[in-house]
């Protein structure tokens, strides 16, 4: 059966990973980049008109970097409740309980009533994937398959930092380009198995990373190669 993902390798040391870089087993490496749509109104001509003017310019834009494959993923996310609440709270002088005990109480009720999902906020983001012009060989590719050569040990890791940049300066600002960290990465994988079940909630742009990269960070995905026949006896 073939692999769906290819397996991530570690980073090659010695490098300036700016965080949003996947190094693949394949000899693949992509860049990783959060973008925010354009919000519109299908009522109101000149607000479309404005949002397909913005959409132009992000794909002439991308046209003009030097990646070999791109991936532009749309998702819906979960806000998280604390999110919401401290947008809330923002302005309020002195937020306690004993300054505002009635506000902090319709607080938790608000929170609670977000986290049953009776009042959660969706909201769609964007992540824009970008392979860099690597090169490997057949050979070197079966080779790397079985870990007898490193599938990278030919990758120009200056060049990799220069384009890296380069791509993000080349975003437009009006999308509200951010490098990816960790939790993104593990937030699109959970996203993807979880499709049609639940909506998972999406981290902050500016969050901590709570995962350090390594190939291994990832949750095991169980695939049941005899599903359809399972579903056909049940």
């Amino acid at each position: 059966m073939g692999d769906y993902f290819p397996p991530m390798t570690a980073h090659p040391r010695k490098f300036n990973d700016p965080g949003n870089l996947i190094f693949s087993a394949d000899g693949t490496v992509w860049a990783n980049y959060l973008l925010r749509g354009i919000n519109t109104d299908p009522y109101d001509t000149a607000r479309v008109g404005a949002a397909q003017n913005a959409n132009e310019r992000l794909f002439s834009a991308l046209s003009k970097l030097p990646f070999t494959e791109g991936l532009l993923l749309g998702a819906k996310a979960k806000t998280p409740a604390a999110t919401v609440l401290a947008r809330a709270s923002a302005g309020i002088p002195n937020l306690s309980a004993q300054n505002y005990p009635e506000l902090l109480e319709q607080y938790n009720a608000l929170y609670n009533r977000i986290e049953s999902g009776e009042l959660a906020e969706y909201q769609r983001i964007y992540v824009l994937s970008l392979g860099f012009p690597t090169h490997q060989s057949w050979l070197e590719s079966m080779l790397s398959s079985v870990a007898v050569v490193d599938p990278h040990r030919n990758v120009n890791l200056r060049q990799i930092e220069e384009l890296e940049s380069k791509y993000f300066r080349g975003l437009p600002r009006e999308f509200q380009p951010a490098r990816v960290h960790p939790d993104h990465i593990d937030w699109v994988f959970d996203r993807a198995r979880q499709r049609g079940i639940t909506t998972p909630e999406f981290p902050a742009p500016s969050a901590d990373r709570v995962t350090l990269p390594n190939p291994h960070r990832f949750a095991d995905v169980l695939i049941n190669k005899a599903a359809d026949t399972d579903a056909l006896y049940e």
